[in-house]
């Protein structure tokens, strides 16, 4: 008699990651106008947040990848955090002292961790239960993709 496994807690927490970064993107866009105002720095200027957080996504794709080549998908997501948490951190100084230097490393350093976390995450979500889940899954990301077009 073989036991069915129960994926129910382990895709509870992908989710919960999924809206991780999600929500690290999108607080970008709030982050625009309010650096704006604060700083009193020029519209480009403040748009700079945004192309720090994705300029990440473009130099750790690779590295990433030999990350969770190294460590596995567990502790890279384990990592993914622990990076997040660093530059969420860093946004409290960047605050105090009204440096936007210090607020694009700091949106710079969640890029890293959106982007380890999302490399981990994706595959990790197909190989986590039986085969037939995982195309579901895949079919109903690709179904998703298209229909924002």
């Amino acid at each position: 008699m073989t036991r069915k496994k129960n994926y129910l807690l382990p895709l509870a927490f992908i989710g919960l990651m999924f809206f991780t970064v999600g929500f690290a993107l999108g607080i970008n866009s709030y982050l625009v106008p309010l650096l704006q105002s604060t700083l009193e720095v020029s519209s480009g200027q403040s748009y700079l947040i945004i192309a720090a957080t994705f300029s990440a996504f473009l130099i750790f794709s690779y590295p990433s990848a030999r990350i969770i080549r190294g460590i596995g998908y567990r502790r890279t997501m384990a990592l993914s955090f622990v990076i997040f948490a660093a530059g969420f951190l860093l946004f409290v100084p960047s605050a105090r002292m009204g440096s936007l230097g210090l607020f694009l490393l700091a949106s710079f350093v969640c890029g890293v961790g959106n982007t380890i976390l999302q490399a981990a995450i994706n595959p990790y979500i197909t190989i986590l239960g039986p085969i037939s889940l995982s195309v579901k899954i895949s079919f109903s990301k690709l179904n998703l993709s298209l229909a924002k077009l």
